[in-house]
């Protein structure tokens, strides 16, 4: 049974080293679909390419927390905003390190917020916010930090886009997906264990969703370049499916402190939104 150790809140796990590998890299981006040259030629990782790695020191701190498996709790990813202050190169040598930083009540369950540091030997190259929901599992009060706000302005919506941007989505993405990322959750994977957990068939990773809007992202804000887009947040708001088209709709929300902010949301096929409440920030 899960008990939340509340000396746990804010205390960082050990730091785990991770080198940049380039094939790795190259994997990540081909198994999101993402032709740009900067990935295909191996000078640069994918920007959720760190999201990925993040992953082998969340879910320890999460343990730690709970001394539980989170993934017995039943949680759910519910968002995530990436922090990039340098792009990620084949080579770089990473120290990873994560903490449960907020723990809040809700009324069906709890909300985690987890915070992720990547550094090379020197500086911060990316931090950024896991927000997981445990349903089912309760706190008396609310604990540290609440996650950043990036919400869309409903009114936003509404006024004209400045892109619309489509990609398909492979009938074996999270199958590629998985084998590059290593996240081997079975309802990824398979139909029937995806159903016994309520969905109509396997889902693709949210973070695979994530990187195809952060590909939308940088084509239209970024003109191509990575290397210029800073933040990266979104909500996972449903499961996608595979098999089909998704679209990325941006919206331009002017600038603050030098970057261009824009908004988007993603949705399938069908119009059913499976990001929202997306937030980019761009580099001059």
């Amino acid at each position: 049974m899960a008990v939340l150790n509340p000396a746990r809140v804010g205390a960082w796990t050990e730091e785990l080293p991770w080198t940049v590998d380039a094939e790795q890299a190259r994997a990540y981006a081909a198994a999101t679909n993402d032709d740009n040259p900067w990935f295909t030629n191996g000078r640069l990782a994918p920007p959720v390419y760190v999201v990925a790695i993040a992953v082998h020191v969340w879910a320890p701190a999460m343990e730690r927390a709970f001394a539980a498996d989170p993934y017995t709790l039943g949680s759910v990813h519910g968002e995530q905003d990436l922090y990039l202050h340098r792009p990620l190169a084949p080579g770089m040598r990473l120290r990873l390190r994560a903490a449960v930083v907020g723990v809040h009540p809700k009324s069906t369950g709890t909300l985690v917020v987890g915070r992720v540091e990547a550094r090379d030997d020197t500086v911060l190259v990316a931090e950024q916010f896991f927000v997981n929901f445990f349903r089912g599992f309760t706190v008396q009060q609310g604990i540290g930090e609440l996650p950043p706000e990036h919400r869309l302005p409903e009114a936003v919506t509404a006024q004209p886009p400045l892109a619309r941007v489509r990609y398909p989505v492979d009938p074996d993405q999270g199958i590629r997906y998985a084998h590059a990322s290593g996240d081997r959750g079975i309802y990824h994977l398979d139909d029937e264990a995806a159903r016994r957990l309520g969905f109509p068939r396997k889902i693709v990773h949210g973070v695979c969703t994530m990187a195809f809007a952060g590909r939308a992202v940088v084509e239209v804000a970024c003109g191509g370049d990575p290397r210029r887009l800073r933040r990266l947040a979104v909500r996972f708001s449903a499961p996608l499916l595979p098999g089909q088209d998704v679209t990325t709709t941006l919206w331009p929300l002017g600038e603050r402190a030098g970057r261009a902010r824009v908004g988007f949301q993603v949705a399938d096929q069908s119009g059913l939104v499976v990001i929202s409440n997306g937030l980019a920030e761009v580099a001059s």
